[in-house]
């Protein structure tokens, strides 16, 4: 069986990072396993194992008929059973269905809006959605929506998998730093968890470290303002391995208005960090009670529960590490991957 993962980008992101996952775990599992990029390659690419078998396409339209050809061509090359499209990706593997290639196709949700897209898109999703043979999402919510709403015939609920080490950093504190790993993106609500932090700052003296790529438009503009306007806030924008990083971090904070299941949490829990996060997607659910869960929008909240965790080093040392442990137990390669490769084989 051999399973090529197809995404738009390789650079960073959630989605983007499963797909590398997945295509690097698959080699440690002893299968054939294919990467293709469609649109940009991107930073993530550094971070794919050397035995994954990588093309990119090179797309610079809607129907690009030169790299749709090109796709056609590689799957059957490699005589690939199935493609496993990340994100925006199923448009792409769609078209190339229609124009008569054979194989098995898997979407695969990562996202917390997906019931919020716009009338067309939603419209579209739907329509080529019978051209679905499996459906991955990353929440139970997401799943429950993608069976209601679309006409994929198998469906299944996989939890996003961290490729972690045993062993427990040891982090080199230096103060009391807050990180927040999160692109420049509206729905990531960066002034939610600078208000937040203002309040804090007002009290005891943090340094806000900020991870995440900015596009050059009207709310990264703005963003970077107001990093200036603060002198406890150091914009590091993005990083392809935040390890060093997080190792001198005290405190993890995610403050989403909405997401799928947020690698960033996982990231966190590897780096046995303790994470303060907004209620949004299946964030409780991957922290369970080693955490602290506000509710969208509560900068008060939010500014409570990061003081918590920076003035109680019991509280902060406990749930760190029991969080760790559960990350390691129930979102890695090894709890995940058997389930895929028999999901896939079922298709």
């Amino acid at each position: 069986m051999k399973i090529l993962q197809l995404i738009d980008t390789l650079n960073p992101g959630g989605a983007e990072r499963m797909a590398v996952n997945y295509a690097n775990s698959l080699i440690d599992f002893g299968q054939e396993s294919f990467l293709i990029t469609t649109r940009e390659e991107g930073d993530f690419i550094k971070l794919l194992n050397k035995e994954v078998k990588y093309y990119f396409l090179r797309r610079e339209k809607v129907f690009d008929k030169k790299s749709i050809l090109k796709f056609k061509k590689l799957l059957q090359y490699h005589d690939i059973d199935i493609v496993h499209a990340h994100g925006t990706s199923w448009f792409y593997a769609v078209l190339c269905k229609l124009t008569g290639s054979k194989f098995k196709l898997i979407w695969h949700n990562h996202y917390g809006a997906s019931k919020e897209m716009s009338l067309y898109r939603k419209k579209l999703l739907i329509l080529f959605s019978w051209f679905f043979d499996g459906i991955i999402s990353v929440n139970q919510e997401l799943k429950e929506w993608a069976n209601d709403q679309l006409k994929a015939r198998k469906s299944i609920c996989l939890v996003n998998f961290v490729l972690g080490k045993d062993d427990r950093r040891i982090k080199n504190n230096t103060g009391l730093n807050v990180i927040c790993i999160a692109n420049l993106k509206p729905v990531k609500n960066h002034k939610l968890l600078l208000d937040a932090c203002d309040l804090v700052s007002n009290e005891i003296k943090i340094n806000l470290h900020l991870i995440g790529q900015e596009f050059g438009d009207d709310y990264s503009n703005e963003l970077n303002r107001e990093f200036n306007k603060r002198s406890y806030v150091k914009y590091h924008g993005g990083v392809l391995d935040p390890g060093p990083i997080l190792n001198k971090m005290q405190v993890g904070v995610l403050s989403s208005n909405s997401e799928g299941m947020p690698m960033v949490i996982l990231e966190y829990g590897i780096a046995g960090i303790p994470v303060v996060s907004t209620d949004v997607g299946a964030c409780r659910n991957i922290v369970g009670e080693n955490a602290s869960i506000v509710s969208v929008g509560d900068v008060k909240g939010m500014a409570a529960a990061i003081k918590e965790y920076l003035i109680d080093s019991d509280r902060a040392e406990k749930d760190s590490r029991e969080f760790r442990e559960r990350v390691l137990e129930k979102f890695s390669a090894q709890s995940v991957i058997p389930d895929y490769l028999q999901f896939c084989k079922n298709l």
